[in-house]
């Protein structure tokens, strides 16, 4: 199940940090059952932000953690 919420059965998270204030923000976060899986939703998810923001864009950054 991609990005689904239930923590039990997932080991990774994708968290969206905005750095826009003094303390940086998560705005949401995605829990997948493999690296992989993660991986491949936060590169995408970076190009998108890219995209729309420039490619020296650093007020948003989505990392992986493992809960």
């Amino acid at each position: 199940m991609m990005g689904g919420t239930d923590m039990t059965e997932h080991k990774f998270v994708v968290k969206l940090v905005c750095y826009l204030s003094d303390e940086p923000e998560v705005l949401s976060q995605y829990a997948f059952g493999t690296k992989k899986e993660a991986e491949v939703y936060r590169n995408l998810a970076l190009y998108a932000m890219k995209a729309k923001y420039g490619e020296d864009q650093t007020m948003f950054d989505f990392k992986i953690f493992e809960p």
